[in-house]
């Protein structure tokens, strides 16, 4: 039967042969299919040329009117655009990944082109929301935020960086911002090849961009039947106002980058857009994720960075019930804080359901199945979070603990050796990778991976574990009282381990206590724990897992 009686059937068999859905029977180029329509075209003279002129001209009309509809984008609008273009070619002819055929693309932050060279904040932040919005869509494996912005101010091959980050298609693009207006130029690319598959030049102004984003939103979806999480646009997560969402995108630049300072740069940027506009659910986020990374790294009590957390992250999910980002900064502080392990489960199966691409929710759903025994499970989304993001330390890291604690140590080397390639500065991967030599009975290599620690903390509770092991009690000694005298508030879950590794179950009972009245993280991984191992038979560890309502 054939597919419109109105086109010749030497010419649908070009066109069949162009949608090929095994790559090996599709045109391999541009050229060759451009050899066929000539050889067609001088064989059949005019009448093809006819129809070929006819179809010319109603895509040329199609064109020129779609020109016309771009004409009325802005920046922001263009993240919905590109996704359901990007979606529908990639998807539709073939843009495979290696991973298992997955479709799959990258995001590389976009270049600041603007004069002052002051609008990198802004760079970062379209990027950023094209990656999330991509991340949307059922069957694209997009690769995480943490492995493309490696690439950020790097000159490498296109090729090069698209099998670093196993993907098939790379999204690149710079933005030029100068008072209200702004130049955002955007280009697909075949990794394969380096073939540009579709690339577009825009020149707005900043104004009323929500509107225009929830229209094309619409119209992408209802022209190339892309799903948008049922419908579902980012505009109410964002807000209504302009400036406001200006505002969070540079509380995402400087909550992206460590230290103190930037946090709280970050917090006032995020408080800034929420003043402007209340509605705007991604800065109460912001918000929440700011107020636990206060909690986590000391900067502020653990009870009150979780108690600011959680009003935000509840604000958020009040204005979008389906955003993703608030369900996961709920579940952290369940799990981190609360020790609600069910509701954690349950804030984290949400996000899953809602963005089962997103890196950071795969890694820490892994964290959560880790605390509750569940070993395997959380080895597979430990392995699904390297496949999102590749270049990320903290996926590799995750997966060589919870490899470590399954008795996987070989698996458990490979990983911490790959977080520490990526970043030999990252804080707590020699460690890691010390205490993997520790249980293999390599003391010597352990101690060597402790000594190369570059985070003070880390060190000193390495040290101490890989200098007992060596029965240098006395250095031991050393570093276990130079830790408990800079750490004891923020380690004594780890002071803990480190006394129930040398067989003082006494003190380490009391350290324990310590760290329950100090709501101390370090519980998530207490279930298991190699190093406390000489605590199992003692009743009062089971005594311990039932009051942390952990599973025995």
């Amino acid at each position: 039967m054939k597919l419109n009686p109105t086109v010749s059937t030497n010419l649908e068999t070009i066109i069949i042969k162009a949608l090929e859905k095994d790559r090996n029977l599709r045109y391999q180029s541009a050229s060759e299919m451009r050899t066929d329509l000539k050889r067609l075209m001088r064989d059949t003279e005019s009448g093809l040329s006819t129809e070929v002129s006819a179809a010319s001209q109603a895509l040329a009309e199609r064109s020129r009117k779609a020109r016309v509809r771009w004409k009325m984008l802005v920046p922001v609008g263009i993240l919905v655009a590109v996704l359901g273009l990007a979606a529908a070619f990639w998807l539709g002819r073939g843009g495979r990944g290696s991973a298992g055929g997955t479709a799959s693309i990258a995001v590389l932050p976009f270049v600041d082109m603007s004069p002052e060279k002051n609008q990198e904040y802004f760079s970062d932040g379209l990027a950023e929301e094209l990656l999330n919005d991509l991340a949307k869509i059922q069957g694209l494996r997009v690769a995480a935020r943490t492995s493309s912005f490696q690439f950020k101010g790097k000159t490498e091959d296109l090729r090069t960086v698209g099998e670093k980050l196993n993907v098939g298609a790379i999204l690149e693009g710079s933005v030029r911002k100068q008072g209200s207006r702004v130049r955002v130029t955007a280009q697909l690319i075949k990794v394969e090849d380096g073939f540009h598959l579709w690339s577009e030049t825009y020149d707005r102004q900043l104004n009323d961009i929500f509107a225009v984003q929830e229209e094309i939103a619409r119209s992408v979806a209802g022209s190339l039947k892309v799903a948008l999480l049922g419908g579902r646009t980012a505009t109410p997560a964002r807000g209504t106002n302009a400036e406001g969402y200006n505002a969070y995108l540079q509380g995402r630049y400087f909550l992206e980058r460590p230290g103190k300072e930037n946090v709280e740069k970050a917090i006032g940027y995020f408080e800034q857009a929420i003043k402007l506009d209340p509605s705007n659910a991604l800065a109460w986020v912001g918000l929440a994720e700011a107020g636990s990374s206060q909690a986590d790294a000391g900067y502020l009590p653990v009870e009150g960075g979780y108690q600011k957390a959680r009003k935000a992250a509840e604000r958020a999910l009040a204005l979008d019930a389906n955003l993703v980002e608030a369900h996961a900064a709920i579940g952290w502080i369940k799990m981190s804080y609360d020790w609600d392990w069910a509701g954690a489960d349950a804030s984290y199966q949400r996000a899953l359901a809602l963005e089962p691409g997103n890196a950071t929710v795969v890694r820490r759903a892994a964290v959560l199945a880790f605390t509750l025994g569940r070993l395997d499970e959380a080895m597979a989304l430990d392995r699904r979070a390297v496949e999102l993001d590749p270049l990320s330390v903290p996926a590799h890291s995750n997966l060589g603990l919870h490899a470590y604690y399954a008795g996987r140590l070989e698996e458990a080397v490979a990983a911490f050796k790959k977080a520490i390639e990526l970043n030999p500065e990252s804080p707590g991967s020699h460690t890691g990778l010390g205490q993997v030599y520790l249980a293999q009975a390599h003391p010597q290599e352990a101690l060597a991976e402790m000594e190369r620690e570059p985070e003070p903390v880390y060190r000193l509770y390495g040290l101490a574990l890989a200098y007992h092991a060596l029965g240098r009690k006395k250095e031991s000694d050393a570093a276990l009282a130079e830790l408990i005298g800079k750490y004891h508030a923020d380690w004594a879950f780890q002071v803990a381990e480190v006394y129930a590794f040398r067989g003082e179950a006494d003190r380490a009972f009391e350290w324990l206590e310590r760290a329950y009245a100090q709501r101390d993280g370090g519980f998530t991984q207490m279930k298991g724990d190699p190093l406390l191992k000489n605590l199992e038979r003692d009743p009062r560890y089971a005594a311990f897992l039932k009051k942390m309502r952990l599973p025995g």
